[in-house]
């Protein structure tokens, strides 16, 4: 769904950033950044943490953070006030799909993803701040990524 949301505002809005929760794949993260030419940022996971992270980021206009994704599917969209409705966020796979299959009857939605690459591997890293803020910890993942 991510990659799916990635596709739909490469687009839609070229350039702009999607804001992750911290366990997205770097072989998601290398497709949003090198083949659909999107800005990835990951943040501490909570849907309400990523939305305040993408809201925070296009308020300040650091970035046009246009997608709060988690990997559980919470999506909240700027054009969408980033409400966290997956109403709205299966209306706009459909519209793509839609789309895609207008031009090419035999396109489906994996194949709009054939790119992308999943790692062989993960490694899970855990870490604690010692003052368990989650202004630390936000930052921990900042250096980290």
């Amino acid at each position: 769904l991510i990659a799916l949301m990635g596709v739909i505002f490469a687009r839609q809005s070229p350039g702009c950033t999607v804001v992750t929760c911290s366990v997205t794949s770097e072989g998601l993260s290398n497709f949003l950044r090198n083949d659909l030419g999107l800005n990835h940022v990951r943040h501490v996971k909570g849907y309400a943490n990523v939305i305040h992270r993408a809201k925070s980021l296009s308020e300040s206009g650091e970035a046009n953070a246009e997608v709060a994704i988690e990997t559980s599917g919470h999506c909240a969209l700027k054009e969408n006030d980033y409400l966290d409705d997956g109403t709205y966020t299966a209306v706009k796979t459909v519209g793509l799909l839609a789309r895609e299959k207008a031009k090419n009857p035999n396109t489906s939605l994996l194949s709009l993803l054939e790119g992308m690459k999943e790692m062989s591997e993960v490694t899970e890293i855990r870490m604690s701040p010692v003052d368990g803020t989650l202004e630390s910890t936000s930052l921990l993942f900042d250096y980290a990524a």
